[in-house]
């Protein structure tokens, strides 16, 4: 449904505002590849392409986790047993 909305959204806008020739040409990602493809796939504009954003919180949060989940593996990377050699 999101992804239907969203294409929908892109093709209206020129429509929408025919006068001004409005064109969205940066879509925000959440992470979510379905929405993007989605938008690719259905064409909005015939000379334009769409660039698609990375939201900078889902970047962070994606990469935290990887760093924990890596510390967790690897013992001595917190400093902690650096001290006692």
């Amino acid at each position: 449904m999101e992804v239907d909305t969203i294409t929908e959204m892109f093709k209206l806008s020129e429509e929408n505002y025919r006068n001004k020739n409005y064109r969205y040409k940066n879509y925000i990602d959440d992470g979510d590849s379905k929405t993007y493809s989605g938008i690719i796939n259905s064409v909005p504009y015939s000379n334009t392409a769409v660039i698609k954003k990375e939201c900078i919180d889902y970047v962070l949060k994606r990469m935290r986790s990887k760093l924990q989940e890596f510390k967790r593996k690897n013992e001595g990377l917190d400093g902690k047993k650096l001290i006692n050699r």
